[in-house]
């Protein structure tokens, strides 16, 4: 029988930078900034975002990946598939 992963617990602790009070004050300072603004409909508004943020809260968002010069990867979905939780699970969106 597989096993289910829907129903495992979200892992905080492995995103422990990122829960503070500061970081996250800072992060939703950043949304704030992008507020009504599409960041899949124009790459250069989601680099901004990624930029911005990793400026104001000091920890860097995108996962650190080792991949070949060759291999595309959607980098739109990084940031959102790795730490989107962060904001969800704060109600900060």
């Amino acid at each position: 029988m597989p096993i289910d992963y829907s129903k495992l617990p979200w892992n905080f602790e492995a995103f422990r930078s990122f829960i503070s009070f500061e970081v996250l004050q800072q992060a939703a300072s950043v949304l704030c900034l992008y507020d009504k603004q599409y960041f899949f409909e124009n790459n250069y508004i989601l680099e901004k975002f990624e930029e911005d943020l990793s400026k104001r809260t000091g920890v860097e968002w995108l996962p650190k990946r080792n991949i070949d010069s060759d291999i595309l990867f959607n980098t739109e979905g990084n940031l959102f598939r790795n730490k989107a939780r962060v904001f969800s699970s704060f109600y900060l969106i």
